[in-house]
């Protein structure tokens, strides 16, 4: 009988325990702080990790002032390696850049030349390019252009020797200071650039003859160096559109050459220009 009454006060005991909701609420309440609390525990290491982390990364980035010293150094030896002129050009060392340095300081050397023209070297700059050209200075003889087209008009035919056809250009260009040199195979008006009568620098306009005895502008420039043909196709065009020189559609820029010198309208015909040894015959 005691044996029984003892396990059923123990089964109550139990019961009443378990049964009683805030006995139980109070032992979950004390559960969820102490798993917050680790969990707020382990939230604030791994935050700290992750400080200490950066900072490490930082200072190791960071270059002390030794190498700061020691890049500074270096930059200015490189600074010193290029020379007088550091910011000239592109920052490389490469061929391109020097070449470009070189035709640079060649474009204002060659312009200092002709500002400057000392005598010593200016001198050899003209004989090289006159190649030991030298025109036919003579005398003009004055010659009327009127009357040169009417006897073109009556006879058919009219030769102008080399101091007149000197003298019809000269008129046209209003200025004394061109010569006409006139061959077999070309005519030539031919200007001192220099305007120095002891070493001129003749600049050259050649108009060529062919075997069908067509004319055109075959040089512009001196006697060694001659512009290229495009610049010197235009140059003619220009030359001649210019002045306004009118003619026969298809003629040659020696037929047009002609005309402008004589100052011969497109009433006037001109045929045939044929350049001899110092001299031009034109017929209609």
């Amino acid at each position: 009988m005691a044996t029984s009454q003892s396990g059923d006060i123990s089964d109550d005991s139990n019961k009443n325990n378990t049964s009683d909701p805030t006995t139980y609420s109070q032992l979950n309440k004390q559960v969820q702080d102490v798993n917050e609390d680790e969990t707020a525990t382990e939230s604030a290491s791994m935050q700290e990790d992750i400080e200490r982390y950066h900072k490490n990364k930082q200072i190791m980035e960071e270059p002390e002032e030794e190498d700061i010293e020691t890049d500074t150094a270096i930059d200015r030896k490189k600074d010193n390696k290029r020379g007088m002129f550091p910011r000239l050009g592109c920052s490389c060392r490469s061929c391109g850049c020097y070449g470009c340095l070189l035709l640079i300081m060649l474009i204002v050397l060659i312009g200092s030349l002709i500002y400057f023209r000392p005598e010593f070297v200016w001198n050899g700059v003209k004989d090289f390019l006159n190649e030991d050209y030298y025109p036919n200075t003579t005398t003009s003889v004055a010659t009327d252009s009127n009357e040169v087209i009417q006897i073109l008009m009556e006879e058919g035919r009219v030769e102008l020797t080399e101091p007149e056809l000197q003298a019809l250009v000269r008129a046209r260009a209003n200025s004394q200071a061109y010569y006409v040199d006139v061959e077999p195979s070309y005519l030539r008006v031919v200007r001192d650039l220099d305007r120095d009568a002891d070493k001129p620098l003749w600049l050259l306009l050649e108009l060529g003859q062919g075997s069908d005895s067509s004319l055109s502008m075959t040089k512009v420039g001196f006697q060694r160096i001659s512009l290229p043909s495009f610049l010197r196709e235009s140059i003619s065009d220009m030359l001649f559109s210019t002045l306004n020189v009118t003619g026969v559609e298809g003629q040659t820029d020696g037929h047009k050459f002609i005309r402008l010198i004589l100052n011969a309208d497109n009433t006037v015909s001109i045929g045939n220009v044929r350049f001899d040894k110092d001299k031009v015959t034109i017929e209609n």
